[in-house]
């Protein structure tokens, strides 16, 4: 398994995973094709996410989690939020393609996002999931995340973790 980011060459890899999504929402939505007039443009504005630092978008990074030459899922990276993903959305958004859930995957791409928030010295990361996600929640509970208050916005439930992302200290 390799997680990295997404090239031109990736337009076939990258078509059959959104066909594997169906009628799903695409998770995280800066993955869906809709957004962007070709692939082309996609993957140049992902790469161009890690230097967007604006009211409206913060520096991003989207990584796709690739085995045997398939997508298996994806991450999106957030290095700083803003007002609307301290509410809904946190510092990493991920979704792993319906065929290949309960597999341990989510677990993987969130600890490898976990390192790479660390690495940008972010270390208090905030999370955020459907009250309905059953399977998101167990992730992260699963890389230690403390509930916190939840978001309610039109009735909808938003739950909120926080995970400390420090690494600990040496005891000499």
């Amino acid at each position: 398994m390799i997680l990295r980011e997404l090239t031109i060459l990736d337009a076939d890899r990258f078509n059959k995973y959104i066909e594997a999504w169906g009628d799903e929402k695409i998770v995280p939505s800066n993955n869906d094709p809709s957004r962007y007039q070709s692939f082309e443009e996609m993957v140049t504005i992902l790469a161009l996410d890690k230097t967007t630092n604006d009211d409206d978008w913060v520096p991003s990074m989207t990584l796709f989690l690739f085995h045997d030459d398939e997508i298996l899922g994806s991450v999106n990276i957030r290095l700083k939020l803003n007002d609307h993903l301290e509410k809904i959305g946190g510092h990493i958004g991920y979704g792993i393609s319906p065929k290949y859930r309960s597999n341990g995957y989510g677990n993987y791409m969130l600890r490898e996002a976990l390192k790479v928030l660390n690495t940008h010295n972010v270390f208090e990361v905030l999370l955020t999931c459907d009250e309905d996600n059953f399977a998101s929640k167990k992730v992260i509970l699963n890389a230690r995340g403390v509930e916190a208050d939840d978001y309610i916005h039109d009735g909808k439930v938003t739950k909120r973790f926080y995970i400390n992302n420090e690494r600990p200290k040496d005891r000499f």
